[in-house]
C-alpha cells in the first residue's frame, strides 16, 4: 500500500514537471536561428517579424508591428529573401548578405545585425543594410 502511494505521488510530480516544462526552450535561441527566423517571417508571416527584436532595446519595436514599416525595407515584391554565409563571431557585428528572390527590388545587400542576449535567447537589436541603419 505504501509503495503504491509513493509511486503514485512520484508519478504526479514527474507529470507536473513535464507539463510545466512543455513549451520551454531551455537552450535558448542562437544568433543563426534568430536571423533565420527573421528571414522566414519576412517571407511568410510578417505579423511575427517584431518578435525577432528585443522589445526594450529596439526603438522601432512597435513600428515593426505595422506592415508599412516592413514594406518600406523589405518590399513584398522581393520575396523570397535569403541570406548568404553568416559570421556570428561578434554579436555586435553579425555580417551576412541578404538577397531578394527576384533581384528586381534591390538584389544583394550587405547586412549587419547587432544582437542582444536576454537570458539564453538572442534577439536582433539593430539592422544595417548596405551601411545604412534601417531598424534601430
Amino acid at each position: 500500500m505504501k509503495r503504491t502511494t509513493i509511486l503514485a505521488l512520484l508519478g504526479m510530480v514527474i507529470g507536473a514537471l513535464t507539463i510545466s516544462l512543455i513549451g520551454c526552450d531551455l537552450s535558448g535561441v542562437t544568433i543563426d536561428a534568430r536571423i533565420d527566423s527573421f528571414i522566414s517571417d519576412i517571407n511568410y508571416d510578417r505579423t511575427n517579424v517584431y518578435l525577432n527584436f528585443h522589445s526594450s532595446a529596439t526603438s522601432d519595436y512597435n513600428a515593426l508591428k505595422k506592415p508599412a514599416t516592413l514594406e518600406a525595407i523589405f518590399p513584398v515584391a522581393g520575396i523570397p529573401y535569403s541570406r548568404g554565409s553568416i559570421d556570428t563571431s561578434d554579436p555586435n557585428n553579425v555580417t551576412t548578405n541578404l538577397d531578394d528572390g527576384t533581384a528586381l527590388v534591390w538584389g544583394i545587400k550587405s547586412a549587419v545585425f547587432v544582437m542582444i542576449k536576454d537570458g539564453m535567447t538572442w534577439y536582433i537589436n539593430d539592422l544595417w543594410l548596405s551601411g545604412a541603419q534601417v531598424i534601430q
